[in-house]
């Protein structure tokens, strides 16, 4: 539905007109007076529906497809899709086909009656009666249905939602909360090709296309007026100066809270409301940042950098949630002025907001390394475009990130551990290398001033492990070099080939450490939150595997390169080679050497130096 006003051009409306076309229904309207086109708009959506018809659509083929009305009871994924067909059914007023609805029924029936679920159950068989006159629980052929009736009955208190009201599934009534927010992107403007829908049991909810979409074609226009901003101190109509005093994740949750003092907000706040119901509070268990103390010590065996990356963000979220406590309470309903609903919209900005935006749809969108990118528009409205062919009721993805990725950085803002290029991949890790060097102190009080958290270095990309072995092995003639070091360029041959072998000592340590850790997972509670750990302690693996062996060659060369060396002022000492495998001899040798570069305790990552990096608006990647 548009509105075209008298002085668009002849062309414009003939090309909106066919760009309509692709949407299903379109009426043009023409006119000066602003209120009564708008009235004219809502009056014209709620008699054609044309909104909650694609999420019906996708809902009722999932049913005919995957779930079969033979059985005696509905699983979870069926039930949820079924209960969402009757509520999308009540909420457009639009009769789904009546051998689909009996059957559905049926099924819920008998679900509901395993289930224990009396007044559903009833209610279910009222409806189905309608349809099926013989099929009413109460018919005294359902001999089974009355014993069942009369033994459950008894003492039981009812207190359940409606048929319409998706009465069992949390998420049947998120997909009937964000069908709400479909029809409320549209009737600000927004140009849809997709909605959303349940996509399975793992991933929950995502995005799919209602209809076939070519290369080239626009998934969705969001206008401006649809997104969260946290660039500026106006929010919703409204200047805040303490907003400026915000980072981006904490004015970004300020503002989520804000929303729901506005009511032109209200359908959005009900979609991330309608996760909450079977918890006390909000939450984003996905999150390390939300996980409890015993996860994120099993995080820590695999990952210390991880886990105290995530410790130290909650402390400092909750830090910010002190100062702007006072100031929150005078914009936004104090029943969500709470910590625990503060640290959920922190969560809520870090993990699905652009870099400038929170933006409704891709807020849904799952992963995937070939998803599509968000582009901008002059007028700041922001808009998808399909980069390849989708069928009807196909899922579409989002890019989250670029592959191949930091995998460290992944968990922390996305809640999973992306393992589609494994050995491609990297992560991010704590060296706590303490030097004994006579040098040491000096070349550390150089490196702190460049980058203050050196002691993290990125496994599998770059040579930020190589620079730090680099640090331990400066000898005084080398610190005339200072910039090389600083810069990442090596410093002298001797210092690069020792650097070089204490480069596959620290990757070994780490080896050991993982396998170590192996133990201890195994003889844990089993739990989602686990099974991402056990994920991220097999990609760091392989990660490890391809950097040991890259470490392994660039050694083997310089080892080769020398031996062949006739002055031996210039490697005054040799390690010994990786392979074939050295003798004891030489294995002691090189201990009691390298034990004069290196101590054996090593320093614990500080959680002083993490706050500080993530006050000053860093990434979860120090080395991006």
């Amino acid at each position: 539905v548009l509105f075209i006003p008298h002085h668009a051009s002849a062309v414009a409306v003939e090309a909106i007109g066919h760009t309509c076309g692709g949407v299903g229904v379109c009426c043009l309207i023409a006119g000066q007076h602003f209120k009564m086109k708008k009235i004219l708009f809502h009056v014209f959506l709620l008699l054609v529906g044309v909104q909650s018809a694609p999420v019906a659509e996708t809902i009722l083929n999932n049913i005919v497809s995957k779930c079969p009305m033979t059985s005696r009871r509905p699983d979870h994924f069926c039930t949820t899709h079924m209960e969402a067909l009757l509520a999308m059914e009540h909420l457009s007023g639009r009769p789904q086909p009546r051998d689909i609805i009996a059957s559905l029924l049926r099924a819920l029936r008998n679900g509901y009656v395993d289930d224990g679920h009396i007044e559903l159950a009833l209610l279910a068989s009222q409806r189905l009666t309608e349809l099926s006159p013989n099929d009413h629980l109460m018919m005294k052929e359902n001999n089974e249905y009355l014993l069942w009736l009369k033994h459950a009955s008894c003492g039981v208190q009812i207190n359940l939602r409606k048929l319409q009201e998706c009465p069992t599934s949390v998420v049947c009534r998120r997909i009937i909360a964000a069908a709400r927010v479909h029809q409320w992107v549209r009737i600000a403007g927004g140009r849809t090709a997709i909605h959303p829908s349940i996509v399975d049991d793992e991933m929950g909810m995502g995005i799919v296309a209602e209809r076939d979409i070519k290369p080239g074609d626009v998934l969705f226009t969001m206008p401006y007026s649809r997104m969260i901003f946290y660039g500026n101190a106006t929010a919703f109509g409204e200047e805040l100066e303490w907003l400026k005093d915000l980072g981006r994740v904490e004015s970004f949750a300020a503002r989520v809270l804000m929303m729901w003092n506005h009511p032109a907000w209200k359908t959005w706040t009900d979609f991330f409301s309608a996760s909450w119901e079977t918890h006390t509070a909000p939450t984003f268990s996905s999150l390390p940042t939300a996980w409890t103390a015993e996860q994120l010590q099993l995080l820590r065996l695999v990952n210390p950098y991880a886990a105290m990356w995530a410790q130290s963000l909650t402390e400092v979220w909750s830090e910010a949630f002190e100062r702007v406590n006072a100031d929150l309470q005078k914009v936004a309903p104090p029943e969500v002025v709470t910590l625990q609903h503060w640290l959920w919209a922190c969560n809520m900005a870090m993990s699905r907001s652009t870099d400038d935006a929170l933006v409704a749809f891709v807020d849904i969108m799952n992963h995937s390394p070939d998803g599509e990118v968000l582009l901008n528009t002059q007028s700041g409205d922001q808009w998808l475009r399909a980069t390849k062919y989708y069928a009807k009721g196909e899922q579409v993805f989002f890019r989250y990130f670029e592959e191949p990725a930091e995998r460290s950085r992944v968990l922390l803002l996305w809640g999973f551990v992306a393992d589609d290029f494994p050995q491609e991949g990297s992560f991010n890790a704590h060296v706590g290398v303490i030097g004994n060097a006579p040098t040491w102190d000096r070349v550390v009080a150089a490196k702190e001033k460049k980058d203050f958290l050196w002691t993290v270095v990125e496994v599998g990309n770059g040579d930020d492990l190589l620079q730090v072995c680099r640090m331990l092995y400066m000898e005084e003639e080398d610190t005339e070099h200072m910039d090389q070091l600083l810069s990442g360029s090596p410093v002298s041959p001797q210092n690069e080939l020792l650097a070089a072998r204490e480069q596959v000592e620290q990757l070994n340590e780490l080896q050991q450490g993982l396998e170590e850790a192996l133990t201890v997972l195994e003889a844990a509670e089993p739990s989602h939150q686990l099974d991402v750990i056990r994920t991220l302690h097999s990609v760091q693996l392989a990660v490890l595997s391809q950097a040991l062996s890259i470490a392994s060659l660039k050694y083997t060369l310089l080892y080769t390169d020398a031996r062949r060396a006739l002055n031996a002022t210039i490697y005054p000492y040799i390690p010994p080679q990786l392979a074939p495998a050295p003798t004891a001899k030489d294995l002691e040798s090189w201990h009691q050497y390298r034990a004069r570069y290196v101590r054996g305790a090593k320093t614990p990552l500080s959680s002083a130096l993490m706050k500080r990096w993530i006050r000053l608006g860093c990434s979860a990647s120090p080395s991006a």
